[in-house]
């Protein structure tokens, strides 16, 4: 770690909305982190995620600015989707990250554990539900004029409710409420989802990814993938959803 760097010198993090003080921010288990901070878990309850770059380079790579995690903050109060809920500030009062709802990702727990559990062994009516109360989330961001963005492989949480986004960092403000592009990336989500659920299985093979990225493409631009996927679905709720992207794959690459 760069001690150099400014929003690094000091070890104390006080949450702003909470009054939390957390003494040596350090000391805590680290769940993670990426190329904009750090992630550390407070409690069961809790992460803090330290930023990396000072103020100037977070306004041009768009990352979380204080204004926008304090707009997060204010603005949206979202069912599966992580945004900042506090303000972190170091000991001399500088925004120096943000707080998060903790949330433990079965997927990534040792596969000995017995609460792990792979994104293929929810079900179907998981997944519906999941993709409906995302579709609100993404419906309030578009009334908050915020536009989803930087979506990947990384942004997807399994937890025992099944499906959660996070990394919000790149998520930006917009004057005009943006609806075409969140429908699209809302879209991707759900789709892109089903293709790792895809690569997972036995029946995937690398020459399959082309089509399957031209899928999601597809699905992107669809008008309403949600009723295509449930009318796809059926009343199979407890189908595993592996055994849906089984179908799936043989379908999209025509064997």
């Amino acid at each position: 770690m760069d001690l150099k760097k400014p929003y690094y010198k000091h070890q104390e993090v006080r949450l702003a909305g909470s009054k939390i003080v957390i003494p040596n921010v350090y000391a805590l288990q680290k769940l993670g982190g990426g190329t904009d901070g750090l992630v550390y878990k407070y409690n069961d309850d809790i992460v803090v995620k330290l930023l990396k770059h000072d103020v100037e380079e977070r306004k041009i790579k768009k990352l979380m600015t204080f204004q926008k995690a304090n707009y997060f903050c204010e603005n949206l109060k979202l069912k599966r989707i992580t945004v900042p809920i506090d303000m972190a500030l170091d000991s001399d009062g500088i925004y120096t990250g943000y707080a998060m709802k903790f949330l433990d990702d079965l997927s990534k727990m040792d596969k000995d554990s017995p609460n792990y559990k792979a994104s293929g062994e929810f079900t179907c009516g998981n997944l519906i539900y999941a993709a409906n109360e995302l579709r609100d989330d993404f419906n309030q961001l578009t009334k908050a004029k915020v536009v989803a963005k930087d979506i990947n492989e990384g942004s997807y949480i399994f937890t025992p409710n099944f499906i959660y986004l996070c990394d919000t960092d790149k998520y930006y403000l917009v004057e005009k409420p943006p609806k075409d592009e969140n429908l699209k990336m809302y879209n991707y989500t759900i789709s892109k989802l089903l293709v790792f659920v895809m690569k997972e299985l036995p029946e995937y093979k690398k020459e399959d990814l082309k089509a399957l990225n031209n899928w999601v493409k597809k699905c992107a631009n669809s008008g309403d993938y949600l009723n295509e996927l449930s009318k796809e679905i059926g009343s199979d709720f407890k189908t595993p959803i592996s055994e849906f992207a089984r179908y799936k794959i043989k379908k999209i690459v025509d064997r």
